[in-house]
């Protein structure tokens, strides 16, 4: 298991390996024009793939948008 960075427009997604005793989990960090965007609400045992991480930002997008009327 590896950290691992993904780049999709102005987001930017970064895990963060914690290994606790014999646990390795991940954090999942999205970033928006690199200012912290939140987490994905993803299972801290496996990483997201592309595509996960591109709806993620859509539906992130989607609700700043609904949000500002």
């Amino acid at each position: 298991m590896r950290d691992v960075k993904m780049v999709y427009g102005d987001f930017t997604y970064d895990s963060a390996l914690d290994e606790d005793d014999d646990v390795r989990k991940y954090m999942h960090y999205v970033y928006y024009k690199g200012e912290f965007a939140g987490m994905m609400p993803h299972s801290s045992y496996r990483l997201p793939n592309k595509d996960e991480f591109v709806q993620w930002c859509y539906d992130w997008k989607q609700k700043r948008e609904t949000e500002r009327w």
